[in-house]
């Protein structure tokens, strides 16, 4: 709703305490640029500010779920930026695991990166029957982008944010698969929001 307001906001340093709001507001409504001009103000503040290194560290993960990452504004995130970004959060334990496997689902980082750093399969909740995300896998094999939908609407049931990591990095890859990566980072974005991020 905002969003249009938010981006015609002057990026000013008076309005940093806004940054971190317009920044995700942006993002969410896929207007990454200007999204990208408020953690370069944050970033340009953290070095005096704890405040704004806090804040500019817990928007890296949104910016590169978005596809935002691999330049000097917003670089790519990596094993060592997510231990940075950890160390200065307040978020734990499954919102941290998910956001891992929406950073691997949309290809962000590498899976064995994401891999290292959730907790093991023994103290993660069941994942989702075998036999669904092996037909997910098929039909986005064949590229049958119908198919592909359906088992990832049935697979996240309209709550991603609840969804094993497995099934989330399962279904985020299987859209990509088919040409659907806007909609796998927009699903990946609104979760990583909806978790606190």
């Amino acid at each position: 709703v905002w969003a249009e307001a938010f981006s015609e906001l002057p990026v000013d340093r008076r309005l940093a305490a806004a940054a971190p709001s317009a920044a995700r507001a942006l993002l969410a409504a896929d207007l990454p640029v200007p999204a990208a001009r408020w953690l370069a103000l944050l970033e340009a503040d953290a070095a005096q500010a704890t405040r704004s290194r806090r804040e500019a560290a817990d928007l890296m993960p949104l910016f590169a779920l978005a596809g935002i990452g691999g330049s000097a504004a917003v670089p790519r995130i990596d094993a060592s930026a997510i231990e940075s970004w950890r160390s200065l959060t307040t978020v734990d334990g499954a919102p941290t695991t998910r956001l891992l496997a929406l950073l691997a689902g949309t290809g962000a980082i590498e899976p064995e990166v994401a891999g290292e750093l959730w907790p093991a399969q023994s103290e993660r909740p069941a994942s989702a029957p075998a036999v669904l995300r092996a037909d997910l896998e098929r039909a986005a094999a064949e590229g049958r982008v119908g198919a592909t939908v359906l088992y990832v609407l049935h697979l996240l049931d309209g709550q991603p944010q609840a969804a094993d990591p497995e099934v989330l990095v399962a279904c985020l890859r299987a859209l990509r698969q088919v040409g659907l990566d806007r909609d796998a980072r927009a699903i990946a974005v609104a979760t990583a929001l909806v978790d606190g991020f």
